[in-house]
């Protein structure tokens, strides 16, 4: 258990630095004004993980998976309060992920001093000429390598 809570303390600690870096890349494309983005730890916060656990077993083991842990963390994305999935159009949430990677790989540069290779098929689908536009540069900007078909 404990190895379990070190891991959610690291992840929280991680998703602290990353939200701030993808919230900061956001504010230059106009449909994400008002996104915000919640860490689901995995199991109740509040909860003792061990009594879950012990709770939850006779039901994990029929499944053949553990539901509570660590390992079922997620990221919740939410513009104005409401699920960005609900909202987005397909070439939006492209540009939301292409931004979370980019969020990741600038984390990566200021803690590691290393830089991601990016590898993007099919980047112009679903995605107007501007957004298309704001994206390249963006990706051109954050000095990562890059293989766009």
């Amino acid at each position: 258990m404990d190895y379990a809570n070190k891991v959610n303390e690291q992840q929280c600690r991680y998703f602290d630095c990353w939200k701030k870096e993808l919230l900061n890349l956001s504010e230059q494309i106009n449909f994400l004004d008002g996104l915000d983005v919640s860490f689901n730890q995995g199991w109740k916060a509040g909860e003792n993980l061990h009594d879950l656990l012990k709770h939850k077993e006779p039901d994990d083991k029929e499944r053949g998976y553990t539901t509570v842990g660590p390992q079922r963390a997620d990221l919740i994305f939410k513009i104005d309060g409401v699920e960005s999935r609900q909202i987005l159009s397909r070439g939006q949430q492209k540009v939301l992920i292409i931004l979370a990677m980019l969020s990741q790989a600038i984390l990566l540069k200021k803690t590691k001093g290393k830089m991601p290779v990016f590898l993007l098929d099919d980047l112009a689908s679903e995605l107007d000429s501007k957004t298309l536009g704001q994206i390249s540069t963006m990706l051109y900007r954050s000095g990562n390598q890059l293989f766009i078909t």
